[in-house]
Formats: C-alpha cells, sequence, structure tokens
C-alpha cells in the first residue's frame, strides 16, 4: 500500500516537477494511512480521485479544529473563554463533518464483503474480546481511525518536508544515498526498507534539529528537586525537545548544523548523555512510530530512486 503511494508521487512530480512540498506530502501521508490501514484510498493521489469524496473538507475541518485545540491551551484568563463561545458553533461543525466522513468509511466497509479484514480498520471490525467475547462498539473504531488519521498524517507529513529540505539544500546527501543504497534499482519491499540504513540516519538526524512534537509534558508524583529548582508535587514541567536534542555539551560543538551521518553506528538508548526523545517516552509514546519510520524510508528512497532533488 505505501509502495503504490509513493508510485503515485513519483508519477505527479513527472508531469510538474516544481513541487509543492507541503501539500504533496499532506496528500501522500493520509493516502498511506488510508490505504495501508483501512483499504480506502483518500482520492488526493493517483487515479482515485472518484474512490472517495470530501477529503479535501475533510483535511481542512481537520485543521481547523487542530489549531482551534493548540490555540485553547494558551488561551489567557477571561479571553480564551470570551472567544471560545464565539468559536464553538464553528468548530462543531467541524468535528461533526470529520466524525460523519470516517462514520462512511466505516460503513462502506461494513457494506462491502468483497475486502478482505486482514487490515486495521477490518481488525478492530472483526476481533472480539478474548474476555467477554464483544466487537468493539462503531463509536470507539470511528475514535481510533481518527485518531490515526489526525495524529498519524500531520506530524509524518511535518517529518518528511523536513527531510526533503535537506536533500534538496545539500543534493550530495542524497547522491551518497543512491550511490550506496539505491544503485542496483532494486524494488523496495519491507526487507529493503529495513536495511536503508543511510535513509534511516538522515530521518534522525532530521528528528534531532526539527521534532515535529518539540516537547511533552511530565507532572512531579512529589516534590523533586531538579537543576537546582524545586518542583512541587503536581506541578506540570514542560521537556523540550526541540533544545536538548540540540545540547552542544554532549552533542558537540556542531550540535546545530546538519550532519546525516551522525547517526550512522549510533544506537541511543535512556542510558545515552545524548538527549534524543522526538517520539516522547514511556508508554505514552508514539504508538505510530514504526508505521511513521517505514513510510518515511520508503518514500524517501523511492524518490530518490527516481529523482535528484534541488
Amino acid at each position: 500500500a505505501m509502495q503504490t503511494v509513493a508510485d503515485d508521487l513519483a508519477v505527479k512530480w513527472k508531469e510538474d516537477p516544481d513541487v509543492d512540498v507541503h501539500s504533496d506530502m499532506t496528500a501522500a501521508t493520509l493516502e498511506i494511512i488510508g490505504r495501508a490501514g483501512f483499504s480506502t484510498p483518500m482520492g488526493l493521489l493517483g487515479d482515485h480521485a472518484a474512490a472517495s469524496q470530501g477529503t479535501d473538507a475533510f483535511v481542512a475541518a481537520l485543521s481547523r479544529v487542530l489549531a482551534w485545540a493548540s490555540e485553547s491551551t494558551n488561551d489567557l484568563p477571561v479571553i480564551g473563554p470570551i472567544r471560545e463561545v464565539f468559536a464553538a458553533p464553528g468548530i462543531r461543525r467541524d468535528v461533526n463533518y470529520v466524525r460523519g466522513f470516517v462514520d462512511d468509511i466505516i460503513e462502506r466497509r461494513q457494506k462491502d464483503s468483497s475486502v478482505e479484514n486482514d487490515d486495521l480498520l477490518g481488525l478492530m471490525l472483526t476481533t472480539r474480546d478474548t474476555e467477554t467475547g464483544e466487537l468493539l462498539p462503531v463509536e470507539n473504531v470511528r475514535d481510533q481511525v481518527l485518531t490515526f488519521l489526525a495524529a498519524g498524517h500531520e506530524t509524518t507529513a511535518a517529518l518528511l518536508e523536513v527531510a526533503l529540505y535537506h536533500l534538496a539544500a545539500d543534493p550530495s546527501v542524497g547522491d551518497l544515498i543512491v550511490a550506496e543504497e539505491l544503485s542496483d534499482g532494486a524494488a523496495l519491499d519491507y526487507d529493503e526498507v529495513v536495511r536503508l540504513r543511510r535513509i534511516k540516519a538522515l530521518i534522525n538526524e532530521c528528528l534531532r534539529l526539527c521534532p515535529p512534537a518539540p516537547g511533552f509534558f511530565r507532572i512531579a508524583r512529589s516534590d523533586q528537586e531538579l537543576g537546582g529548582y524545586l518542583v512541587p508535587a503536581g506541578r506540570a514541567v514542560f521537556v523540550l525537545s526541540l533544545a536538548a536534542q540540540r545540547d552542544p555539551a554532549v552533542w558537540g560543538a556542531d550540535a546545530d548544523e546538519f550532519r546525516a551521518d551522525r547517526f550512522l553506528g549510533k544506537r541511543l538508548t535512556a542510558s545515552s548523555p545524548e538527549f534524543f526523545a522526538p517520539w516522547g517516552t514511556g508508554p505514552r509514546s508514539c504508538i505510530g512510530r514504526q508505521f511513521a519510520i517505514h513510510e518515511t524510508t520508503l518514500l524517501t528512497g523511492a524518490l530518490l530512486s527516481k529523482y535528484r532533488l534541488t
């Protein structure tokens, strides 16, 4: 499914080599989730425009909801509640629209007996709880699909945009990848993608310098002293990955520079002196991490095998 998206994107670039990177990466990541997770082309790439209606409106509505959610967390007292009153009707319409869009995907699947239920959506609809024997409620399935669509496309698209920027800024980086890992023209099947170590190093360096999620919160369970500061129990602390992953004390004097080979042969763990946590940490870290790494590696490799970026 991922490979079909890479193929469709390559065709689009051949027709128009002046690329709108943000638009194309948004389309590619949404298509990958739709095709790989739900066996549903989203109608944004290739000859699938008639297969899914309203995707552009879905993306626009979802973007407005996410922007509102992000802004509302930082609203000032008094001003925030007033702004929310005026925004509420529009946000409710957008929320209802994105839910309805996903409901249509689920309803089409339930009516189509020709599709095998071996993708994520099929497994959620047909797998019974081992203890109760019950299926997931359809509302729960809808929320899971919406989470994958919302959280899974924007962050990966941002990562791909950074990767393509650096490849275009210094084409020799891509030349080396092609010469060492893509020169034999082998098809990028699953095993081949796993072996693309230079592309994975490139991805890690992009995540280090420009993590799509710039940090995460932790709440102190008890009174703590952190770096000479008293953190009372219950107080939230923001871990700014964007800064910690550029710390010259551990990453070196060139910590602010893009150097793709920095991660070659390097395996970072929780005990490593270098802080590297672009996916978050602990049981709440990104559930789609391996999916995102695989699709980013495949798309980058597939495009580099056909085009030299400038």
